[in-house]
């Protein structure tokens, strides 16, 4: 199995290959985009889609991150705009975007001011943090991880100041 750290030692081309092989063999093993939840806190958290949703934070190595109220990291995908998500299809596979129907509070050091949603392509509403839409990771499979963190350069997890985090996945919280 090839580590964090040999990945991102690899040519941009072949990681962004094997970035979307990974896409191809979630799709066709999950043949969905979306998992529900219906977790509680000490478990390890699924990707809250369509439900009541809180922002917090959490701090690790890296530095203080925002989360979701299972402590699952919330990143930011650098092609999006203010108004518009540009991770669809095969990339919210692996990229859920966090979404609800309900409303949205802040938590912690996050502030609710700085929450805000847009319309997905697809209808959906997604939450948004200081204007940046708000993704899930597929490879964060406990509270605390960071895996996403900085991969293909264009994943990064988003601080309570609504600043992108440039620094290495830790895959863990310390």
């Amino acid at each position: 199995m090839l580590g964090e750290a040999s990945f991102r030692k690899l040519p941009l081309a072949i990681r962004i290959g094997l970035s979307v092989a990974a896409v191809g063999v979630l799709t066709v093993a999950c043949g969905t985009s979306t998992v529900t939840t219906t977790t509680s806190k000490g478990s390890a958290p699924s990707i809250v889609t369509g439900g009541l949703v809180t922002v917090e934070t959490q701090h690790n190595a890296i530095g203080t991150f925002l989360t979701d109220q299972t402590g699952k990291a919330l990143y930011v995908y650098t092609p999006d705009t203010t108004t518009m998500s540009n991770c669809n299809g095969t990339c919210a596979t692996l990229w859920p975007p966090v979404t609800s129907n309900d409303m949205v509070s802040a938590s912690g050091g996050a502030m609710a001011a700085d929450l805000g949603t847009i319309t997905r392509s697809d209808g959906t509403t997604q939450i948004t943090y200081a204007g940046h839409p708000l993704y899930y990771y597929e490879g964060d499979t406990a509270a605390g991880q960071t895996n996403g963190e900085g991969l293909m350069n264009i994943w990064f997890l988003l601080s309570p100041s609504g600043v992108r985090i440039v620094g290495p996945a830790t895959g863990s919280n310390d």
